[in-house]
């Protein structure tokens, strides 16, 4: 299965792939069953690296506190040793999840061959991009992985780790967005924050008029009768705009701040976690991200099942549209 709440974004994964599983033969049923068994035991063992993560904070605790070099470098082995088990269930936890999710793309993907529109051109042209450069994505993300596993670092290699899975639910989203446009579930909308990820220019929409596009008869551009300093360039009209928003994932929300030791008790990845003071809370949140398909991706990955996406325009928190 998908593997991911997207309740912030503009576009309902979760929906499309329900409808897009009523239409599976057998066999490629029975490849997301398989999928659906590894992510099963991919869970499991996040679950023990969640438990044995404590332990680790709990002998760092030790070493801070130890009378002697003795004990402090006794207990420093036992992290060492604790941190690489860590690892290891890192390593094979992602393994399982970016396999499945390997699955989901090629079965989806599938699918989307066959319901490919013939009589909408302009629609198969994005598909087309977004098809290829999730699959390029997909690709890329399997060669880092084999990087990831001869990482020394600890923090680095569960870093490469969460990037990684990253880039395959993203891969996953892609193939459902487009099931979704080929089957007219959703419409090609240049402002639906998704596309932001590919480089492709949509096609002109032609039910406009040329009046509403400030283009003359003649084919010259024009900034029209504003007065405005917008400057157009082509089918893009690029203004003076304000601070872009970014997306954040807020992990928790307490009305004291937290010690280094209780945070990593509910995150030890390799985001910089930053605070912020609203509402006489302490709110701590994770990742920037451009759009809050990229945001909601992150935070499937993280485990965390309490945190959720938040927007920010500068230092200034705003709504999610």
């Amino acid at each position: 299965m998908f593997y991911g709440t997207v309740a912030h974004a503009q576009t309902d994964y979760e929906w499309i792939e329900f409808e897009l599983m009523t239409i599976l033969s057998s066999s490629q049923y029975s490849k997301i069953e398989s999928a659906d068994k590894m992510m099963i035991k991919a869970g499991k063992l996040k679950h023990k690296a969640v438990k044995l993560n404590s332990k680790i904070i709990k002998f760092r605790d030790k070493a801070e506190v130890a009378t002697t070099a003795s004990k402090r470098r006794k207990y420093m082995v036992k992290v060492a040793g604790l941190e690489n088990k860590y690892a290891e269930l890192a390593a094979e936890e992602i393994g399982l999840t970016t396999g499945a999710r390997k699955k989901l793309f090629l079965t989806y993907r599938s699918v989307v061959t066959d319901v490919r529109p013939r009589d909408r051109p302009e629609v198969i042209a994005v598909g087309r991009v977004i098809e290829k450069e999730a699959y390029s994505k997909l690709k890329k993300s399997q060669k880092q992985l084999r990087t990831a596993k001869r990482e020394k670092v600890h923090n680095n290699r569960y870093a490469m780790y969460q990037e990684i899975n990253i880039d395959h639910q993203k891969a996953v989203m892609s193939i459902l967005h487009l099931y979704a446009l080929y089957t007219q579930m959703i419409g090609l909308d240049p402002d639906d924050e998704f596309y932001g990820d590919f480089t492709f220019s949509f096609p002109e929409d032609k039910t406009k008029k040329r009046a509403d596009s400030g283009t003359t008869a003649g084919g010259s551009t024009t900034t029209g009768e504003t007065g405005d300093d917008s400057t157009v360039t082509g089918e893009v009209t690029v203004t003076d705009a304000p601070k872009r928003i970014v997306y954040k994932v807020q992990l928790i929300a307490v009305s004291e701040k937290m010690s280094d030791a209780k945070l990593s008790i509910i995150y030890s990845g390799g985001e910089k976690v930053h605070v912020f003071r609203e509402t006489g809370l302490y709110k701590y949140m994770i990742g920037e991200f451009g759009s809050v398909v990229e945001a909601e991706a992150f935070r499937e990955t993280i485990g965390i099942t309490d945190s959720f996406v938040v927007a920010f325009r500068g230092n200034e928190r705003v709504d999610i549209d």
